[in-house]
């Protein structure tokens, strides 16, 4: 987990925030929503990890696990997994996905093939996910066409195909180039934050550290008068809109998005904690770069 995870929570915060998940957890497990009950558990356990509590997290991450056991319709859940790796037993969670590889899909599998250090099958997997993202970059409306050229690099590089990544960067830069004045969609503020924080990656990738941190606070400014000004916008985008889109864009930018976006937490707290992480990551990767 990156420092600055801790940077995004008070003491106070996080020992709210456990009140607040248990009494969850208790409503959950009295109307017996077991998808509820396993992901305020999970939550929990990382709440307490990122206050060094591995102890108590290690123990709601077996409970996390057993919770899913004692689940009688056992939904393709991604928490069940994410708790088998961090407690060390990515050998389960493989055998897991290989029961089920068309329910938990090929990101999953790839994953855990790597997670398990078979890296060949994983690479493989990675390479072939990178060029469908590809080609749905040719398929989509070329406002997409950045958003999709990026992610294939995200998953060159998980297939560890750096001069791939790379280019595929410079692509998705290019792409931005060619759209950013035609943008055929008139967008909510929440869409334009969505837009503009993926736009400050592709820079930051690009090692345009200053066009990034432009970004990165423009979008910052657009999710604080989105959440504040259009609510039901942005419930309504979040829910039937482009959201999980992006979420899926960006879990592949952020390895420790788990730990910003915490499931029972709502759409202004992780946006705003999410944006936050991203400019304090990128003034100490500034700041480096200043100090060589």
């Amino acid at each position: 987990m990156n420092p600055v995870v801790r940077k995004l929570y008070s003491e106070e915060e996080l020992q709210k925030k456990i009140i607040e998940y248990t009494r969850n957890h208790d409503g959950f497990k009295a109307r017996e929503f077991y998808q509820g009950i396993i992901s305020v558990t999970y939550t929990l356990a990382l709440v307490y990890e990122i206050l060094g509590d591995e102890r108590s997290s290690r123990c709601l991450l077996e409970r996390a696990i057993d919770e899913w056991n004692t689940d009688p319709r056992h939904h393709v859940h991604s928490i069940y997994l994410n708790a088998l790796r961090k407690l060390g037993r990515p050998e389960k969670a493989l055998e897991e996905v290989l029961k089920n590889p068309r329910g938990w899909g090929i990101e999953t599998l790839a994953i855990n093939y790597r997670m398990m250090g078979r890296k060949n099958e994983a690479m493989l997997l990675y390479s072939g996910l990178a060029v469908h993202n590809f080609e749905l970059s040719e398929a989509y409306a070329s406002f997409w066409r950045p958003h999709y050229l990026q992610k294939a690099s995200n998953l060159w590089e998980k297939a560890e195909c750096e001069e791939w990544a790379n280019s595929y960067n410079m692509r998705a830069l290019q792409a931005w180039s060619e759209v950013k004045d035609t943008i055929d969609r008139k967008l909510r503020t929440i869409e334009e934050a969505w837009l503009h924080e993926e736009v400050a990656y592709i820079y930051e990738r690009a090692q345009r550290l200053d066009e990034a941190l432009r970004y990165y606070r423009k979008a910052q400014a657009e999710y604080e008068t989105a959440h504040k000004k259009e609510p039901v916008s942005v419930q309504a985008n979040y829910c039937d809109g482009d959201g999980d889109r992006y979420y899926d864009f960006f879990s592949w930018q952020i390895p420790d998005l788990p730990y910003i976006h915490l499931f029972h937490d709502c759409y202004e707290e992780n946006d705003l904690r999410r944006m936050r992480y991203r400019i304090l990551n990128l003034e100490q990767k500034t700041k480096s770069r200043i100090s060589i």
